[in-house]
């Protein structure tokens, strides 16, 4: 892992990426440490001109990028002047709030900072991306470990979470709220199912119908995994155009059932 010191005039934009498993939001807060001398009001996200946006837990606005824009240009409330939001999983962005993003982000304003976070960089519009210093963060196997102990997680499920997930607070939150054990046997049961097993099939797919689209692409992360079918790939680009979900879980267990 890099020293966030060694980050070079602190950039007015980084996108900061990995290549596994890592604790992402105290990576954040020690980088804007390095920018201001504020430990204790950025531990406790206390910095009265910090704005904190994770794309995951709600879906980023138009908006919202508003928001930023206008309440950077009032005058900072801090003593030290300097104005930073973050946007965690800024991949996840739409195609409007990257464009409003854009334009911000070509005229920065002098002591304005923007971190950025994503698991899949290739998926962040490139115009942003070259605008922004990107640093790659290298997991290795000593901090997994860690993070497999802390949470108590068995080999076969670790196997496949330190594939699907990047940042550590959305694995712990997934946990915690029953996300992953359902989606596990979620994806457990369509492995199993048959299209001639009417009521199962029934089940599972009225089940599916009331998941919500991160429920559905951490689902696909697990039966690509499990299953190796190329073609989940593709069914996890499609989750962007919103496909009618009844008709989605059939081309998923017509996949699965075909290797």
């Amino acid at each position: 892992m890099i020293n966030i010191k060694d980050v070079a005039n602190k950039p007015h934009a980084i996108i900061f990426y990995s290549n596994g498993l890592f604790d992402i939001n105290t990576y954040i807060k020690d980088y804007i440490k390095s920018i201001v001398n504020e430990d204790k009001k950025i531990d406790n996200l206390q910095y009265l001109d910090l704005l904190w946006y994770d794309n995951t837990v709600k879906k980023i606005t138009k908006d919202d990028i508003s928001y930023i824009i206008n309440n950077f240009n009032l005058s900072s409330k801090e003593k030290s002047g300097k104005k930073i939001y973050v946007i965690k999983n800024i991949d996840k962005c739409n195609t409007q709030v990257c464009n409003s993003l854009l334009k911000y982000i070509e005229e920065p304003q002098n002591d304005v900072y923007a971190i950025f976070t994503c698991s899949n960089i290739k998926n962040v519009l490139q115009t942003i991306v070259s605008r922004c210093q990107t640093i790659l963060i290298k997991t290795n196997e000593n901090s997994l470990k860690k993070i497999k102990e802390s949470l108590n997680i068995d080999d076969n499920q670790w196997e496949v979470i330190k594939v699907i997930y990047h940042d550590l607070d959305d694995l712990t939150s997934d946990i915690e709220n029953e996300t992953l054990k359902n989606s596990w046997n979620f994806s457990n049961s369509v492995l199993s199912v048959k299209e001639t097993n009417i009521k199962k099939y029934k089940i599972l797919s009225d089940d599916f119908k009331k998941k919500s689209w991160n429920e559905i692409l951490l689902i696909l992360k697990i039966l690509l995994i499990k299953n190796k079918n190329e073609e989940l790939s593709e069914l996890i680009d499609m989750l962007k155009l919103n496909p009618i979900k009844v008709l989605l879980f059939d081309k998923i267990v017509q996949v699965v059932n075909s290797n």
